[in-house]
Protein backbone atom coordinates (compact mmCIF):
# COMPACT_ATOMS: atom_id res chain seq x y z
CA UNK A 1 0.00 0.00 0.00
CA UNK A 2 2.82 2.40 0.74
CA UNK A 3 4.03 2.39 -2.87
CA UNK A 4 0.54 3.11 -4.20
CA UNK A 5 0.09 5.92 -1.70
CA UNK A 6 3.44 7.46 -2.61
CA UNK A 7 2.54 7.36 -6.31
CA UNK A 8 -0.91 8.77 -5.56
CA UNK A 9 0.69 11.60 -3.61
CA UNK A 10 2.88 12.55 -6.58
CA UNK A 11 -0.13 12.53 -8.89
CA UNK A 12 -2.47 14.46 -6.59
CA UNK A 13 -0.18 17.07 -5.02
CA UNK A 14 -0.42 19.38 -8.08
CA UNK A 15 -4.20 19.32 -7.59
CA UNK A 16 -3.99 20.33 -3.93
CA UNK A 17 -4.79 16.82 -2.65
CA UNK A 18 -2.49 15.58 0.08
CA UNK A 19 -1.78 11.98 1.02
CA UNK A 20 -0.46 10.66 4.33
CA UNK A 21 0.40 7.03 4.99
CA UNK A 22 -0.23 6.32 8.67
CA UNK A 23 1.73 3.51 10.27
CA UNK A 24 0.50 2.84 13.80
CA UNK A 25 2.36 0.82 16.35
CA UNK A 26 0.41 -1.21 18.92
CA UNK A 27 -2.58 0.69 20.29
CA UNK A 28 -4.84 -0.18 23.19
CA UNK A 29 -7.94 -1.01 21.19
CA UNK A 30 -9.97 -4.17 21.23
CA UNK A 31 -8.42 -5.30 17.95
CA UNK A 32 -6.20 -7.92 19.59
CA UNK A 33 -8.81 -8.78 22.24
CA UNK A 34 -12.31 -10.12 21.93
CA UNK A 35 -12.71 -8.52 18.47
CA UNK A 36 -10.02 -10.79 17.05
CA UNK A 37 -11.58 -13.83 15.41
CA UNK A 38 -9.48 -16.83 14.54
CA UNK A 39 -10.16 -20.34 13.36
CA UNK A 40 -10.55 -23.05 15.98
CA UNK A 41 -8.56 -25.32 13.69
CA UNK A 42 -4.84 -25.23 14.33
CA UNK A 43 -2.39 -26.39 11.69
CA UNK A 44 0.76 -27.74 13.32
CA UNK A 45 3.03 -26.35 10.60
CA UNK A 46 2.13 -22.82 11.78
CA UNK A 47 2.77 -23.44 15.49
CA UNK A 48 6.00 -21.40 15.58
CA UNK A 49 4.71 -18.56 13.40
CA UNK A 50 0.99 -17.80 13.26
CA UNK A 51 0.03 -19.52 16.51
CA UNK A 52 2.96 -17.98 18.40
CA UNK A 53 1.96 -14.53 17.12
CA UNK A 54 -1.66 -15.05 18.20
CA UNK A 55 -0.48 -16.03 21.68
CA UNK A 56 1.73 -12.94 21.80
CA UNK A 57 -1.22 -10.73 20.79
CA UNK A 58 -3.41 -12.27 23.49
CA UNK A 59 -0.78 -11.48 26.14
CA UNK A 60 -0.37 -7.82 25.15
CA UNK A 61 -4.04 -7.09 24.52
CA UNK A 62 -5.11 -4.24 26.78
CA UNK A 63 -1.52 -3.37 27.65
CA UNK A 64 -0.34 -1.72 24.43
CA UNK A 65 1.43 1.61 24.87
CA UNK A 66 -0.50 3.47 22.19
CA UNK A 67 -3.44 5.65 23.23
CA UNK A 68 -6.19 5.62 20.55
CA UNK A 69 -7.50 9.05 21.59
CA UNK A 70 -4.06 10.62 21.21
CA UNK A 71 -3.64 8.85 17.87
CA UNK A 72 -6.94 10.31 16.67
CA UNK A 73 -5.82 13.77 17.79
CA UNK A 74 -2.53 13.33 15.91
CA UNK A 75 -4.37 12.30 12.74
CA UNK A 76 -6.72 15.28 13.00
CA UNK A 77 -3.69 17.58 13.39
CA UNK A 78 -2.12 16.06 10.27
CA UNK A 79 -5.33 16.51 8.29
CA UNK A 80 -5.51 20.16 9.34
CA UNK A 81 -1.85 20.80 8.54
CA UNK A 82 -0.86 22.83 5.50
CA UNK A 83 2.15 20.55 5.05
CA UNK A 84 1.18 17.07 6.23
CA UNK A 85 3.86 14.38 6.10
CA UNK A 86 3.73 11.68 3.46
CA UNK A 87 4.52 9.18 6.23
CA UNK A 88 3.39 9.41 9.83
CA UNK A 89 4.35 6.76 12.37
CA UNK A 90 2.27 6.70 15.54
CA UNK A 91 3.58 5.47 18.88
CA UNK A 92 7.06 4.85 20.23
CA UNK A 93 6.92 1.13 19.41
CA UNK A 94 5.88 1.89 15.84
CA UNK A 95 8.69 4.42 15.51
CA UNK A 96 11.24 1.91 16.80
CA UNK A 97 9.96 -0.72 14.39
CA UNK A 98 10.22 1.62 11.40
CA UNK A 99 13.69 2.79 12.44
CA UNK A 100 14.85 -0.84 12.80
CA UNK A 101 13.44 -1.66 9.36
CA UNK A 102 15.05 1.42 7.81
CA UNK A 103 18.41 0.55 9.37
CA UNK A 104 18.19 -3.04 8.07
CA UNK A 105 17.22 -1.81 4.60
CA UNK A 106 20.12 0.63 4.57
CA UNK A 107 22.54 -2.14 5.53
CA UNK A 108 21.17 -4.38 2.77
CA UNK A 109 21.52 -1.61 0.19
CA UNK A 110 25.15 -1.09 1.21
CA UNK A 111 25.93 -4.81 1.14
CA UNK A 112 24.37 -5.34 -2.28
CA UNK A 113 25.19 -2.00 -3.92
CA UNK A 114 27.58 -3.47 -6.47
CA UNK A 115 24.95 -5.98 -7.58
CA UNK A 116 22.32 -3.24 -7.82
CA UNK A 117 24.56 -0.93 -9.86
CA UNK A 118 25.81 -3.87 -11.91
CA UNK A 119 22.34 -4.30 -13.42
CA UNK A 120 22.81 -1.12 -15.51
CA UNK A 121 24.24 -0.95 -19.01
CA UNK A 122 27.97 -0.28 -18.86
CA UNK A 123 28.92 3.33 -19.52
Amino acid sequence: MTGYSEALSKEMTPHGIKVTVIAPGPFRTDWAGRSLRTSNRRIDAYRDTVHARLEQLAKISGHQTGDPVRAADAIINVVRSDTPPLHLVLGAAGLKSVRDKTRALSETLERWESVSVGADFPE
